[in-house]
């Protein structure tokens, strides 16, 4: 039944984790609460996985650093989701089981699962094991070559490879020096 994910996830990459049924995506609202809305490049919808023990994760928003958290740190079926400040609360660490193409994101504190109310399609809550409306695809988010190209325009010297003699000690000999990564 349940199966453990081993999917791996980094700590230093960003993910989007999109409703398999709607596609949308898992979004941090202005008024913390956790819904799932259309892809929106000005909402808050990218998300970081930092693992914990017990192989759970905290589920960190990238724009307003606040933690995927189970309100009032609610057990029962219906429980809204919002984004919370990091406490040392189980409401706030979720497991990843996989379900064939996708993840299942299960609360530690109840062991019921993230889920998208079926009233409105919209609003994040836990239930019991159920539909596809507990079903997630996590994809990383590639970063932009505009978004480098910016970057490059504000400081290139961020972008530019330092000279090899700005990275390698002075003791070390010339032909070292000079060696690079291919």
């Amino acid at each position: 039944e349940k199966e453990e994910v081993q999917m791996k996830v980094y700590k230093t990459k960003e993910y989007r984790i999109m409703s398999v049924t709607s596609g949308k995506l898992l979004t941090a609202n202005e008024d913390q609460l956790i819904t799932v809305e259309a892809a929106d490049e000005q909402k808050a919808q990218n998300w970081k996985f930092f693992p914990e023990e017990n192989g759970c994760y905290r589920i960190v928003s990238t724009k307003s650093k606040k933690v995927v958290d189970i309100i009032a740190g609610g057990t029962v079926n219906g429980a809204w989701v919002h984004q919370w400040e990091t406490v040392s609360a189980n409401s706030q660490l979720w497991k990843l089981e996989e379900d064939g193409e996708a993840v299942r994101l299960s609360s530690l504190s109840s062991g019921k699962y993230l889920d998208v109310a079926l009233e409105d399609n919209r609003h994040v809550q836990i239930w019991e094991r159920g539909g596809e409306n507990q079903l997630w695809k996590i994809e990383v988010v590639e970063k932009k070559k505009e978004d480098l190209a910016a970057l490059k325009k504000k400081d290139p010297s961020s972008i530019k490879k330092p000279e090899p003699t700005a990275i390698k000690p002075a003791s070390q000999t010339p032909s070292k020096k000079r060696s690079r990564k291919k």
